[in-house]
């Protein structure tokens, strides 16, 4: 991961994982898996897997500086674009969420929709991470 400052207080983070493997047959204990809210919401749980897998997933918050909530200072407006996806002895095809994300604190909403399926995913959660 890396997130760096571009205007004022907002920022842009980057974060990328990638499983690659060398063997001529992986077993499926070792597979790697994405889908579902934990990566990829507009995906099943782990609809997609396999020893090959690609994953990034990019934000650019806003703080909303004019609001300061007590304790949990100003809520961030996130635009989100995600890739992902994983298959077996080659690379992926990628599945594609664009949407938003608010949040406060640890707490979020979030719409995400993939654009070549039209199909959209509303959800919210707590989150360590903005």
């Amino acid at each position: 991961m890396i997130q760096f400052p571009t205007f004022k207080t907002q920022s842009l983070r980057l974060e990328t994982h990638a499983v690659i493997s060398f063997a001529d047959s992986t077993p499926r204990q070792r597979w790697a898996y994405v889908g579902g809210s934990g990566s990829i919401a507009t995906l099943e749980l782990l609809e997609r897997g396999g020893d090959q897998l690609f994953y990034f997933d990019g934000r650019y918050n806003i703080p909303i500086g004019q609001i300061q909530l007590p304790f949990l200072g100003p809520p961030v407006f996130a635009i989100r674009e995600i890739l992902a996806g994983a298959d077996v002895g080659r690379f992926p095809s990628l599945a594609q969420a664009v949407g938003a994300r608010l949040s406060a604190g640890p707490v979020y909403i979030e719409y995400l929709v993939d654009p070549a399926a039209r199909r959209g995913h509303f959800g919210g959660g707590l989150s360590v991470s903005r």
